[in-house]
């Protein structure tokens, strides 16, 4: 330790500017006085360490000593401002590029020259720019690696890997470039492609250490990282990061967590969490992760750490409070520490909107629910526990409600009933049934045959998780009343059930479809359902005579008037001129291409249209040519509907004469007066009942 760096230690400041001046010009090296200097700035002596420095230059001017340009460059990374050192800083630069022509350039660019910029921070723009010299490397986007071979005062020309010897800019160059180290890992693929892919297991060390000086800025490294550096080799990123996680587990200097890998450091944990913790630019709950990582390697901690931890984290102010809320819920040890049951109260937000964002930062299943759990105990608005429970993703929904259970079981209730007749989530309302199950809610809720009903009508249009839950309760503690419904339920909407959940692979996996079609095969056996079929299931399609012959008039028009006009329309205008150029004559060959086409479909479709079958249509069972009128089971206010089941070409939804292959009709063919049929598009457990059938008059003419 030089004598200035002591006495500046020591803050012996009178005894240090005196020994200073008696050292100069030659006494003292300029990393001396650099020492020197920074022990000033970091004591807050800013004063006198400028007095030092501008008198040092002046003095080591009028030597002429060798030293200038040193201590100019390093007092520029220590000094904010002084235009002494901003002077002898642009002249030494200037002297030692003479023949650098872009040199000015890079002292505007970087703000250097201007007198009041940040000398530290212009210094590292400059030094950036630096780096735009001949035989230096530079990454561009779209043309990968390349190498400066000639730099003039206003162009730039580089040999792309992509591009060779590409002519820039000098300010493009800078725009859409990176500066490369010549021993760079994006220099090593394009520069020894064979030397860069055997990397992975030939040195896998290397290739690891090498990542971590190029990109772990923040002490870790993830695939990201990895997979920009192997862009262009033919090696495969998931395949290499799992080679480097492998070394990592195995390296007493790296450790893998989660995602990332990380550099052991010897400090201990309580600073390794506050390095983390002081990471810039990157989110709290990104954080977080890492940090989970940390205390589950790093087994018992001791309680002072913990608990100064805690204290410090419980003062984070930071916009994501569910990051927050998991960070004190991790240093509690997973909410086990008395203190964090009064922190963590501070750290929910009291409204649902909010809640629901800062759940969604949160890591942990566990720690959701305990964040569920103290939201539910803290906020006193009950609307908003109710909002935050309509929106809250299953397991949470469970959570919540078996806290309202405990707390306010008159809210639950009040929920449970709005769910059981809310229509627009069968999820929720299937969910809301397992609790009335479960005996967790009381009121006025379906019981007996209509509850399993209500589940089975909304069974198919919930997730796939929420099915293959709720299929599995009615094969356990539903049992009894799924066999008295499917006992009870009449033949025609069983087989129509049955054929609805054959779409689903959860009641499939379940075994509920199995007991359901054996109840139904169980009935033909014996004869209580006879299976059918019907005259509309063949390959005919079935109309009224009258509307089958316009048709067979429409084509006959086709054949003897509109097709032949259309053939003299293309003789016409082929007659005027230059085909090339002649709209008419495009326009005709699309009209009678066209028609052509109508002509074929109205061809194929009359060998298939047949008259309503004579005897086959009857008020007995709603079929092709018949009215029926169906009113709901439940919602009066819906309305009674009549709908009138014809054939495509006499179809009008207007007139509620609806296509009898159409989905409506579907749903509503084969029925008889007193069956139960669903709609589409109504919502599941909207039933009705079939009241009327006639038969429609066109069919009684014939």
């Amino acid at each position: 330790m030089s004598r200035s760096t002591e006495l500046a230690r020591e803050k012996r400041y009178d005894v240090l500017q005196d020994a200073w001046l008696e050292a100069l010009p030659d006494g003292l090296s300029p990393d001396e006085m650099l020492d020197t200097l920074r022990i000033l700035y970091g004591n807050g002596e800013v004063d006198l360490a400028l007095e030092l420095l501008e008198l040092s230059l002046s003095e080591m001017d009028a030597a002429g000593s060798a030293g200038i340009p040193d201590l100019c460059k390093g007092a520029a990374c220590i000094v904010p401002d002084s235009s002494a050192l901003r002077h002898h800083l642009l002249e030494s630069l200037r002297d030692e590029y003479l023949m650098f022509e872009p040199l000015e350039f890079f002292f505007r660019e970087s703000r250097l020259s201007k007198e009041g910029s940040d000398i530290p921070q212009s210094w590292a723009a400059f030094t950036r720019l630096l780096r735009y010299t001949k035989n230096n490397y530079v990454r561009h986007a779209n043309f990968g690696p390349g190498q400066i071979v000639r730099v003039t005062r206003s162009s730039v020309t580089v040999d792309f890997e992509k591009s060779r010897d590409h002519d820039m800019t000098i300010e493009a160059v800078i725009a859409t470039t990176e500066p490369l180290a010549d021993d760079s890992l994006i220099v090593l693929r394009w520069q020894h492609r064979d030397e860069f892919e055997s990397l992975p297991d030939r040195d896998p060390g290397s290739l690891l250490e090498r990542l971590f000086r190029e990109s772990g800025v923040d002490g870790c490294v993830d695939m990201q990282d990895l997979r920009y550096r192997l862009a262009g080799s033919s090696l495969k990123t998931s395949t290499v990061w799992r080679k480097l996680q492998e070394y990592a587990k195995k390296s007493a200097e790296f450790t893998a967590f989660g995602e990332r890998i990380v550099r052991k450091s010897e400090s201990s944990l309580e600073s390794q969490i506050r390095s983390i913790l002081g990471e810039h630019g990157k989110p709290l709950s990104a954080k977080n992760s890492v940090i989970a990582s940390l205390l589950k390697q790093s087994g018992k901690i001791p309680d002072d750490i913990l608990a100064v931890l805690l204290d410090e984290a419980g003062s984070i102010e930071d916009c994501e409070t569910g990051a927050a809320f998991e960070l004190t819920w991790l240093l509690s040890q997973k909410g086990r520490r008395m203190e964090w049951s009064p922190m963590s109260r501070t750290l929910v937000e009291d409204t649902a909107s909010r809640a629901l964002r800062a759940i969604g930062e949160i890591h942990s299943a566990a720690c959701r629910k305990a964040y569920v759990e103290v939201f539910c105990d803290t906020v006193g608005d009950r609307e908003e526990v109710f909002r935050l429970m309509s929106e809250l993703p299953r397991p949470l929904w469970f959570e919540l409600a078996g806290k309202l259970s405990e707390i306010d079981p008159d809210l639950l209730s009040i929920c449970a009933t709005l769910f059981v007749a809310e229509k627009g989530s069968p999820d929720r309302f299937l969910w809301t049934m397992e609790l009335i199950t479960k005996g967790l809610v009381k009121g006025d809720f379906p019981e007996g045959d209509r509850k399993i009903s209500l589940i089975l009508a909304n069974l198919l249009h919930a997730r796939a998780d929420t099915q293959r839950r709720t299929a599995a309760r009615l094969l356990k503690e539903l049992r009894p009343g799924l066999e008295s419904y499917l006992k009870s339920v009449d033949s025609r909407s069983l087989d129509g059930l049955v054929s609805e959940l054959d779409n689903s692979s959860a009641v499939h996996e379940t075994g509920l479809l199995l007991i359901m079609k054996r109840e139904l095969s169980g009935r033909k056996r014996g004869g209580s359902s006879r299976a059918r079929h019907f005259f509309w299931e063949s390959e005919a399609i079935f109309d009224d005579a009258d509307a089958i012959g316009r048709r067979q008039c429409e084509v006959d028009e086709l054949v003897r008037v509109r097709i032949p006009a259309a053939a003299d329309a293309i003789a016409e205008a082929a007659s005027h001129g230059d085909l090339s150029e002649n709209a008419e004559y495009t326009a005709a060959i699309e009209r009678r291409d066209l028609l052509l086409d109508t002509l074929r479909r109205w061809k194929e479709e009359l060998e298939r249209l047949r008259p309503y079958p004579e005897g086959e249509v009857s008020s007995m069972i709603v079929s092709p040519g018949t009215r029926i009128t169906i009113s709901p089971m439940e919602n009066v206010e819906d309305g009674i509907l009549t709908f009138e089941l014809v054939g495509p070409l006499e179809a009008d939804p207007s007139r509620e004469r609806i296509n009898y292959m159409a989905p409506l009709s579907a749903a509503l063919l084969g029925r008889e007066r007193g069956d139960t049929v669903t709609l589409p598009g109504k919502e599941p457990g909207s039933a009705y009942r079939v009241d009327d059938i006639e038969i429609l008059p066109e069919v009684l003419r014939r």
